[in-house]
């Protein structure tokens, strides 16, 4: 089979399963976009956090 018709074949399928695919409303897809990044946010204050105190204790141990 020549390349471009294989080409043309795999985009057609493409094309195909892409009308299968059921997609998010974009209501929530805003909301699950929202808590995403409020989760993101929340873990790097949280890692960040961590990293100061063990920091801390890191440099009182240098100290001594």
């Amino acid at each position: 089979m020549n390349l471009f018709r294989r080409i043309g074949k795999f985009f057609g399928e493409v094309r195909s399963e892409i009308k299968k695919v059921s997609w998010t409303k974009r209501s929530e897809l805003i909301a699950l976009t929202f808590m995403v990044i409020i989760i993101v946010v929340l873990a790097a204050i949280f890692i960040g956090i961590i990293d100061r105190m063990l920091s801390e204790v890191v440099g009182l141990m240098m100290e001594n």
